[in-house]
């Protein structure tokens, strides 16, 4: 949806207010807070895409990460042929844990 307004809360963090959307199902809908001072790297192909976000030093981990997810997804495939029925799957790597 169009942006309507931002607010700054303080001086590590913005508030975007949006327009209000029609309804849409719970599959649509995403939230993600991140720190501005971030690397966007979008991998394409033909059959799918993978965003992934992380800080400028964690770029190894998020390769790691990346590997992780490549391998869930052909697992949700091949043995539960999941994918075909869900239009996105978002994986989020947390560090430590």
């Amino acid at each position: 949806m169009p942006i309507r307004d931002y607010e700054l809360i303080d001086v590590y963090t913005m508030v975007t207010i949006f327009h209000k959307t029609p309804p849409m199902s719970a599959n649509d809908v995403a939230i993600m807070m991140y720190n501005t001072g971030i690397l966007h790297q979008d991998l394409n192909s033909k059959e799918n895409v993978v965003n992934t976000w992380c800080r400028l030093h964690l770029i190894s981990h998020m390769k790691f990460a990346e590997y992780v997810a490549g391998n869930v997804t052909m697992y949700l495939e091949n043995n539960w042929n999941i994918l075909k029925r869900v239009p996105k799957v978002n994986y989020v790597a947390i560090p430590n844990f």
